[in-house]
């Protein structure tokens, strides 16, 4: 199993087979999140959004939880532990990857975390050759 994730206050997860095929997708919070990944079994890979405090965003994090490192840090140990691949993937292929998956993040971004993480494994999959760019 592979799983993708869009890291943060809420964390967007997909469950995908090893050949590309969605499972499920949702949005947990972050000791949901732990709960529910500690249960997993046969995880190859994770794919998970990185994290980086860009420039100019300094003041604006001032007080934040860093959530987000937490969650990247918590599937770092999960897939030390269980001998599975940790594949980080920018941000910026979420455009792309939208494009080709043909689903769109939705405006609200309180609802966006399952399809970006979604959005990362069909980048994922098409990297290694499983998924192809879907018609317009």
């Amino acid at each position: 199993m592979v799983i993708t994730v869009d890291p943060g206050d809420t964390t967007g997860i997909a469950y995908w087979t090893d050949k590309g095929e969605l499972i499920e997708k949702e949005m947990l919070d972050f000791d949901a999140l732990i709960e529910r990944v500690e249960l997993l079994e046969g995880v190859t890979v994770i794919v998970c959004e990185d994290y980086r405090l860009r420039q100019g965003k300094q003041m604006v994090q001032t007080g934040s939880k860093f959530q987000a490192v937490q969650v990247i840090g918590a599937l770092k140990a999960y897939a030390k532990r269980h001998k599975a691949k940790m594949v980080l993937q920018d941000a910026s292929v979420l455009t792309v990857a939208a494009l080709h998956s043909g689903v769109k993040r939705p405006s609200d971004h309180s609802k966006s975390h399952a399809v970006d993480a979604y959005n990362h494994g069909y980048y994922y999959f098409e990297t290694k050759g499983l998924l192809q760019p879907k018609p317009l």
